[in-house]
């Protein structure tokens, strides 16, 4: 249910978490928008995928495209109208040869998943979770640490840093 703590977040230490400085939590914040805008927020480079078949929620939809222009979807179009549009010279573009666009599914709370996960605090179990996870759609996530000292919590959180 929304709002709820995980269940095996509750606990006496769970205070601590909220104890960590603003200024951690923000460079911490700071990292994560780095990796997820590699190119800058200025970039207007265009990135046109098409020959899919996309999933929107509604429909399947064969022989489509999509235009991207800074991490947004500006177009969606059927690959008729692919070979009728003006791109600028500058876009990329991607055939994926029929293959699936749909949108990705973010976790924001798991503590792992197939055999590996948060409570060793290590980066590896971290990025062997980023392996693990899109082949059950998601695309994305936070990892949660269990509620520990401090100490530990911190040792948690350089290791996601160490995985970004």
């Amino acid at each position: 249910m929304a709002g709820e703590i995980c269940g095996l977040c509750k606990d006496k230490n769970a205070k601590n978490f909220l104890a960590i400085s603003d200024s951690i939590l923000k460079n911490i914040f700071d990292l994560w928008l780095y990796v997820l805008y590699p190119f800058g927020k200025g970039e207007n480079m265009e990135i046109c995928f098409h020959n899919a078949t996309l999933v929107n929620g509604y429909s399947v939809m064969p022989n489509c495209g999509v235009l991207i222009k800074q991490y947004k979807i500006i177009d969606v179009f059927n690959e008729a109208r692919f070979k009728q549009k003006q791109f600028k010279p500058d876009t990329k573009f991607v055939d994926l040869k029929g293959a699936y666009i749909a949108p990705g599914l973010i976790d924001t709370h798991i503590h792992g998943i197939g055999g590996f996960g948060t409570d060793d605090m290590s980066a590896e179990s971290i990025l062997k979770m980023s392996e693990i996870l899109p082949q059950y759609g998601v695309t994305a996530f936070i990892p949660t640490l269990y509620s520990a000292p401090k100490e530990k919590l911190f040792k948690g959180m350089i290791s996601v840093l160490k995985a970004m």
